[in-house]
């Protein structure tokens, strides 16, 4: 035993653990066919970025898109009743949001030329897709205790 109360490495302990630390990844698995044993194939990776739910995720992420994409599904909102309907919502927080769903295609922006401008926001046919998505979140959300 060593002073630090474990049991002492032999010098093929020490060797087998500095040629594991030297051995860069993807050689391990050609060490595994010279000692006999089946080598790992590689996995793939379930969120690549051509994944589906990946892609959705990225539109649906935050804190606030699902439940602005809610509001606008009965139809077209103002700003400021998308702002009062969101409690705890900051403008800037929303006009991000808003002006991102809007990059991706989920809504659209329109601005009437009145004084004061008024902005209205609606939902494109492929936001309306999202509907299924948040009423599964709504029966889901019913659900919990």
């Amino acid at each position: 035993m060593n002073a630090g109360g474990g049991r002492r490495r032999g010098a093929a302990d020490q060797e087998r653990v500095a040629v594991q630390r030297r051995t860069p990844p993807e050689t391990t698995s050609s060490i595994a066919k010279s000692q006999g044993q089946p080598a790992s194939r590689p996995r793939k990776d379930p969120c690549a970025v051509d994944c589906p739910v990946e892609r959705a995720a990225r539109i649906l992420d935050g804190r606030w898109t699902t439940r602005i994409v809610r509001d606008l599904l009965p139809g077209r909102r103002r700003y400021s009743e998308l702002l009062r309907s969101l409690s705890g919502i900051s403008p800037k927080v929303l006009a991000e949001r808003l002006r991102f769903l809007e990059e991706q295609g989920m809504i659209t922006k329109t601005i009437y030329p009145e004084v004061p401008p008024r902005t209205e926001y609606t939902l494109t046919p492929g936001g309306r897709r999202l509907a299924p998505v948040i009423e599964a979140m709504a029966a889901f959300g019913n659900g919990l205790p």
